[in-house]
């Protein structure tokens, strides 16, 4: 059984300020909060016991951005900061057993789970859009994540378990988490003749993550890292102001560090082919579809890539 009852309050502010006639700059605020009760239901040596689970969230997002115009080339600079926070503990109102017609003798005389923590990223973000003649368009961006998270930890019960004996226990801790994504990509098109042109993509990412977790005298700690590289080709015909058509070929890498796939390879790589159709016959009829086929070599797991 779960119930929830809670209040949700949301804010937003955008300003826009045009500093010249090829700039302006930006900023936004988001914030929401989010406050109330709810009762949530564990199975804790084979009995299910209500637990009362207090809700306290709260998110703020805060972006800052410069966009400039010229004639052949535009760009955006923008940063942003996010921060979350979240209360997260749960514990049993009072004693609690299984009933008289229970299987197990469980019982517990008092149970509490408390995990807040709080995240915090910041976001560098730059793009560009470039023409540097009639024929060719280049586009562009790069995007530099990084995240963390801190977080404390007790747990502590007392009570009979489904064997009818007693137990206590106390567990405490803190724990770090790290978080970076480095993600890059470039799309190219060059007009062949006024129906034909060349499409290309360029994408590379690179992702770190690091966690610590200290509980009692007992401390683990896991790195999960990997880097992505693919590229992608095809050609565009317009047939008609409202017909395009566009097809092309995919392939991705992803290198894995200190961990390995599925059958024990270093590398998973994605291949295959894409297709859009676009049709626009007036303001009463659009049409788009997607096609898209992958070929996957080394899957990390078993059922999924």
């Amino acid at each position: 059984m779960h119930s929830f009852n809670f209040d949700r309050v949301t804010d937003n502010t955008l300003l826009k300020m045009f500093l010249h006639k090829n700039a302006d700059l930006y900023f936004s605020f988001d914030r929401y909060t989010k406050d109330g009760s709810s009762v949530t239901t564990f199975d804790i040596n084979r009995i299910e016991f209500k637990f009362d689970k207090p809700i306290h969230e709260e998110f703020k997002d805060f972006t800052l951005g410069v966009n400039i115009h010229l004639k052949r080339y535009a760009f955006t600079f923008e940063e942003k900061i996010q921060e979350y926070e979240n209360a997260n503990s749960l514990f049993l109102p009072g004693f609690a057993d299984g009933g008289e017609n229970a299987q197990y003798p469980s019982s517990l005389n008092y149970f509490s789970i408390d995990q807040p923590y709080d995240l915090k990223s910041n976001t560098h973000f730059l793009k560009l859009i470039a023409r540097p003649i009639d024929s060719l368009l280049i586009t562009g961006s790069a995007r530099l994540f990084d995240q963390d998270m801190d977080l404390y930890y007790m747990e502590e019960a007392d009570g009979i378990n489904y064997l009818n004996r007693f137990f206590n226990y106390q567990y405490s801790g803190t724990g770090t988490f790290d978080r970076k994504i480095r993600s890059y990509d470039a799309d190219i098109t060059l007009l062949l003749t006024n129906r034909m042109a060349v499409i290309g993509a360029l994408r590379t990412s690179d992702f770190k993550q690091k966690g610590t977790m200290a509980l009692n005298e007992s401390t683990k700690t896991i790195e999960w890292n990997y880097n992505t590289l693919g590229f992608e080709g095809g050609l565009q015909y317009q047939f008609t102001p409202g017909l395009a058509l566009t097809a092309g070929y995919r392939n991705e890498t992803t290198e894995l560090e200190d961990r390995y796939t599925a059958t024990y390879e270093q590398e998973t790589q994605r291949t295959g082919f894409f297709g859009n159709l676009k049709l626009n016959a007036g303001r009463k009829f659009s049409l788009t579809a997607d096609y898209h086929q992958g070929n996957y070599d080394n899957p990390y797991t078993l059922i999924s890539p």
